[in-house]
């Protein structure tokens, strides 16, 4: 397989600017998880300031969410990432890892977005609401890891592949830098604006906005990336070996590469046969288990001792800032913020530049090893003299120490565990074994974010913090965790393949070149490769399956149905948003118009005023939409634009739906901007809809298609009032005051936010349709 030409050229191709472009998109995703794991710290401060400031809570904790809370929080993260890397790593290899990329940066940006519009007004339903979000959050991004890796793997040469890798992972840095930033300027903004920027005995309302942007602005980026992504190609090692169509990988190849076709072609349209074994089974396990074990467990361990660094925050907090209870939300937020971005710029930044500089130049397993062993020192460092020094000293030498296990876990194995999973396995099993081994490694994430930060407490009962059980003692959590970075060190010197300096097709093969593998591979045979893998790779080939474009035909066909159906649930929205708005309002009007400053007689009525403002907005935004879309489908072709409509669409029904902030007036603006956007939308995919459909269909039957696109109208109206009377009568059931009148429960506040978001489920639904459509002849 290594002899094909598609793969040589890629593994001897200059670096290009695709190089670079690649990197960038592949990026997004590892980008998103730094600003998220970086913003949590912040927005948590905030949420205490804002939701935990009640009466009835302890003054000695009041504005601070409880550690409970706190740690479920961050867990619901890091599970959803270990499904994510399962699930989608499964994928890529199942089902290619064009397909499901897009989708795995889909589900980050809604999430991004739903954590910031997380629901109703009482505390207990937002901090559901946020872990739900960021449960779905971690899923996208465990969903992300192993098909970046697996494609930048793939795209790049053999000289330089793991700097790209590298590179990629490098994004995380930008993600803690942007967060950082991000928080400290939208903090600054709301202090100066508000009328309590000298005030702590009380939190503005305006501080339930700000959290919420700060968790949003982390979807920005993903999504100005989302289009590029979608227009990948499909890796060539995946369309050839996998796939065995080894024409489309030299055509896609040739744009990538900018190499002529005639070099990459291939004199006979042949693929070698691949093994047939799966991944459960013993062949696997006897080629490939002592790599997945190795992989798995350095990741294992490096994320036990990584996430355990928060371990340090409350020791570094309280003596290097300033005292929370002589501050402001907002200043208190800030501090944390700045001091997350000394840290970073100080440590973590040069530890992923140190290496991507290096890691071709000294290898895989060598900075893997340094890593963990520095780490290793700097915990015993730390841990063993902590009660006696380290406690009551944090001074310039505990920082060294503090940031130098950040420096090395990424110039080491946070990094490298990162790497080389994407390089060792076969194409057929690569981003199947990268997820395996990276779920493992979030297992050990939630173990040293949870399980240790609640073990490291006194064992002294009196010296608990609040809200915390006794544990062990952070001496012996800490030689704990040194312990675990030197039992990696070991690990990864008997275990773990150099995979540096070889293509990928020749680090699929186990036991050769002794020299360039694990040092247990020494005491193994020259060759241990079963008789059935020599038998299966001798000279059985098989033709390439390549995808004919049929001739076009006057005839009905099934793809005018499915074109009917992507193109009409632009329409649907339409019809679904025009008509639940009446009933929307109506319950708007229950909660927020209510009060006693309002006249008794239009009490639980919204004016005129405001129902017109609110309606028009869509309408005014939908002209805009007509216009802008309608000239770029004419200048960059329909397929370009489609996507955008429906994108806009969807991100618009969720905004609506999580209209955010507690207060009548926030929530009617927050509405009518996203109803101006979801108008901006629609209108943009009404010309782009019937261009397509006029376009796609036969003479003869052209004006029923697209009159039946436009009935997919009729299907809306149904729908929004089948869901609006579904969800009334289940809440009207679920409610304590079903025979009453006098006082709107709580739950109405939730109910007309999801008759608002699940305009967008249809939609949302047809979306990776969309995306494939071919542009119109």
């Amino acid at each position: 397989m290594a002899g094909l030409k598609v793969l040589s050229a890629l593994d001897l191709a200059k670096t290009q600017l695709y190089h670079f472009k690649a990197i960038i998109i592949a990026g997004m995703g590892l980008f998103t998880d730094a600003y998220d794991l970086f913003c949590i710290t912040p927005v948590m401060k905030l949420i205490g300031r804002v939701y935990y400031e009640d009466q009835d809570i302890e003054e000695s904790v009041r504005g601070v969410v409880p550690p409970s809370v706190v740690s479920i929080t961050v867990a619901t993260a890091l599970i959803g990432t270990v499904f994510g890397k399962l699930v989608f790593g499964y994928c890529g290899d199942k089902c290619g890892r064009k397909r499901v990329y897009g989708f795995a940066l889909l589900i980050m940006i809604f999430s991004s977005i739903g954590c910031g519009f997380s629901i109703c007004k009482t505390r207990k339903c937002v901090i559901t609401s946020l872990c739900f979000f960021r449960f779905m959050l971690g899923f996208g991004i465990g969903g992300d890891y192993p098909i970046s890796a697996t494609i930048m793997s793939e795209f790049a040469n053999k000289a330089t592949r793991g700097s790209f890798i590298a590179t990629v992972f490098s994004m995380q840095g930008f993600g803690i830098l942007t967060s950082s930033a991000v928080t400290m300027i939208l903090c600054v903004i709301f202090n100066h604006a508000s009328e309590s920027k000298n005030t702590v005995t009380r939190t503005p309302d305006e501080a339930d906005l700000l959290w919420r942007l700060i968790l949003m602005f982390g979807a920005i980026p993903a999504a100005m990336t989302f289009y590029w992504r979608m227009m990948m190609p499909e890796t060539a090692r995946y369309t050839a070996l996998v796939d065995q169509n080894l024409r489309q990988a030299v055509k896609d190849m040739e744009g990538v590469l900018d190499i002529p076709m005639t070099e990459i072609t291939e004199e006979h349209d042949f693929v070698p046969m691949s093994p047939t074994y799966g991944i459960f089974s013993r062949e696997f396990f006897w080629r490939h288990g002592q790599d997945l074990f190795a992989c798995a467990s350095s990741w294992f361990l490096v994320d036990v001792v990584f996430y355990s660094s928060n371990l340090f925050q409350s020791h570094v907090y309280s003596d290097l800032l300033r005292d929370p209870h002589k501050l402001n939300a907002y200043q208190q937020a800030y501090d944390v913020a700045k001091l997350q971005a000394i840290i970073a710029v100080c440590s973590t930044i040069p530890g992923y530049w140190a290496t991507v500089i290096f890691i071709d130049r000294i290898g895989r397993v060598k900075i893997q090893m340094l890593g963990f062993l520095v780490m290793g020192l700097c915990m015993f460092a730390i841990g063993i003299p902590y009660y006696q020094y380290w406690h009551d000293h944090t001074n310039a030498g505990f920082l060294i120490l503090y940031g130098l296990t950040f420096f090395f876990s990424n110039f080491g194995p946070n990094t490298t565990t990162f790497i080389v999973p994407a390089e060792l396995f076969p194409a057929r099993f690569r981003s199947t074994c990268h997820g395996i081994s990276g779920a493992i490694g979030k297992i050990g994430a939630i173990i040293g974010s949870v399980g240790f930060l609640w073990a490291s407490q006194s064992q002294n009962e009196k010296d608990v913090d609040k809200g915390y059980l006794k544990g062990i003692g952070m001496t012996n959590v800490l030689v704990i965790l040194g312990g675990i970075s030197l039992l990696g060190m070991v690990l990864t010197y008997f275990f773990t393949r150099e995979t540096m300096g070889r293509s990928l097709e020749e680090n699929e093969v186990e036991y050769g070149a002794s020299n360039q593998t694990s040092f247990m591979a020494c005491f193994g045979v020259a060759d241990q490769t079963s008789p059935e893998h020599h038998h299966q790779t001798s000279s059985h080939v098989r033709p390439s399956i390549s995808s004919t474009t049929s001739s076009s035909t006057t005839r009905t066909q099934l793809y005018h149905f499915k074109a009917i159906i992507i193109a009409g649930m632009g329409l649907f929205t339409d019809a679904y948003d025009l008509f639940c708005i009446t009933p929307v309002m109506k319950l708007i009007g229950r909660i927020y118009y209510e009060g006693q400053d309002i006249d008794e007689s239009e009490r639980g009525t919204i004016p005129p005023s405001v129902v017109s403002i609110t309606v028009s907005t869509a309408l005014i935004g939908t002209v805009f939409g007509n216009l802008v879309f309608g000239y770029c489908g004419d200048r960059f072709g329909r397929k370009r634009v489609y996507g955008s409509a429906l994108l806009i669409m969807i991100l618009s029904s969720i905004g609506s739906g999580f209209s955010i902030c507690r207060t009548r007036k926030c929530v009617i603006t927050s509405l009518c901007f996203f109803r101006f956007m979801l108008g901006f939308g629609i209108g943009g995919d009404y010309p782009i809809s019937a261009t397509i459909m006029s376009e796609f269909a036969n003479k003869a039957t052209r004006g029923s298609f697209i009159a039946t696109v436009f009935s997919m109208q009729g299907f809306g109206i149904l729908t929004s009032s089948a869901v609006t009377m579904l969800l009334c009568g289940i809440f009207n059931r679920a409610s304590e005051s079903m025979n009453k009148v006098a006082q709107t429960p709580d739950g109405a506040d939730l109910l007309w936010r999801l008759i608002l978001t699940f305009g967008a489920i249809p939609a949302a639904m047809t979306f990776y349709w969309r995306m494939l459509m071919p542009e119109t002849a």
